[in-house]
């Protein structure tokens, strides 16, 4: 009687360190595509507001950002680019679905839309006018993640413009 109930015993502590195991990698993956999640929502903030610092903390040091074909390679010259792009527009984005897939502990993919609006720059007044010409794209982000120590960065943010406005300003 005693061999079995040590099997029993030895049986029910696999199992449950088992469960364990199989609710700390659900736990972990969920924290992952979350903190993931909020970095493709947060992504418009510092990029319409042209805050460079905050906008390169989103990227990993070697990140690429592709945009028309166009590979712009690494952190620094990823914000310098943003810089010279958008000095002439104010731009805001809207972030529609974001789905993120993990592919491992440390690495993820995603895809996500947005429609991006734009107007002149020097036009100051708050609200600005929307018109037929404001809605400058519909857009794909298709994302390569890297998290480390609980946070989440972008390896490769690659734009693919779905519709664009040929509707001249």
């Amino acid at each position: 009687m005693n061999s079995i109930s040590s099997i029993s015993f030895l049986l029910l502590a696999c199992i449950l360190s088992g469960c364990a195991s199989k609710k700390q990698d659900s736990t972990s993956q969920d924290s992952f595509i979350q903190t993931c999640e909020r970095l493709v929502n947060h992504y418009p903030i510092p990029r319409d507001s042209l805050d460079g610092a905050a906008y390169g903390k989103m990227f990993t040091e070697d990140a690429e950002f592709i945009l028309r074909g166009k590979i712009i390679k690494g952190r620094q010259r990823i914000v310098e680019d943003l810089v010279t792009r958008a000095s002439k527009t104010s731009t805001r984005h809207v972030t529609g679905s974001v789905n993120v897939t993990r592919l491992s502990s440390t690495l993820g993919t995603g895809i996500s839309y947005a429609l991006v609006f734009s107007s002149d720059r020097k036009i100051e007044a708050l609200p600005r006018e929307l018109d037929e010409r404001s809605l400058m794209a519909v857009v794909s982000y298709l994302d390569k993640f890297k998290f480390e120590n609980g946070e989440c960065f972008f390896s490769q943010r690659e734009v693919v413009v779905d519709f664009l406005n040929t509707i001249k300003k």
